[in-house]
């Protein structure tokens, strides 16, 4: 391992160029995976070092407003990489490998398969994204179409659509639409009865999660592609 004096210097060095305005816009999606790749060949963090690399790279995908990335890894081309799956690639893993900090041309390899991942990952966000809002602008019309549901439950059929596991309680209800308890309660009673949400008891509190009509409207909502054509973000 290398010596503390080495590994911080080498730190100092990341998140001083981290923390500076990239010079080229070009490089602007690498910060991350350089960063990470940085701190992943100095190796000093032991077992969790991978994970700390993986946090660089997200930290600062988030700090230059590549949130897709954040919440997407890019490990899914890379593992074909690895696995020789990836025909289009400079060269196969094991070239790499074998060359690996003895080349000058190593890390012209390295940042082109991590770009290409990044590519990758970027349009696999894209895609979710795009499938995402086809299906919400679906689901809006379908409650908006039901004169049986007001505006509050229209919100809150989404978000418990996007966030199936939540429950809400009468309280949750009154602060995140500013109504009296009684109109929370009538509310959330009306979609019961719609059988969108069912009710328990859980802590001593009465609440509400989603039901079978819910999960129906979720599927029927369901976009017919998978999101890859449209127009990109």
């Amino acid at each position: 391992p290398p010596e503390r004096a080495a590994i911080l210097e080498r730190l100092d060095v990341v998140c001083t160029w981290v923390n500076n305005p990239p010079s080229n816009d070009d490089t602007l999606l690498l910060r991350g995976m350089l960063a990470g790749a940085a701190l992943r060949e100095l190796s000093a963090f032991g077992c969790i070092n991978g994970l700390v690399s993986s946090l660089v790279s997200r930290l600062c995908y988030l700090k230059d407003g590549n949130a897709a990335l954040a919440a997407i890894a890019p490990c899914a081309p890379l593992a074909q990489w690895v696995a020789g799956e990836d025909e289009t690639a400079p060269c196969t893993y094991d070239e790499y490998a074998a060359t690996r900090m003895n080349t000058p041309s190593d890390l012209t390899i390295c940042q082109t398969i991590n770009a290409r991942c990044l590519v990758a990952a970027l349009e696999e966000a894209q895609s979710l994204i795009r499938h995402a809002r086809a299906q919400t602008q679906s689901m809006e019309s379908l409650f908006e179409s039901n004169p049986l549901i007001n505006e509050r439950q229209r919100r809150t059929l989404l978000l418990l659509s996007h966030h199936p596991d939540q429950a809400l309680s009468i309280g949750d209800y009154q602060r995140d639409h500013g109504t009296s308890y009684a109109t929370a309660r009538r509310d959330l009673l009306s979609l019961e009865g719609l059988d969108f949400v069912k009710s328990s008891v859980r802590n001593k509190r009465l609440v509400f999660e989603a039901n079978r009509a819910l999960f129906i409207a979720v599927k029927t909502a369901e976009p017919e592609n998978d999101g890859h054509e449209g127009e990109a973000l």
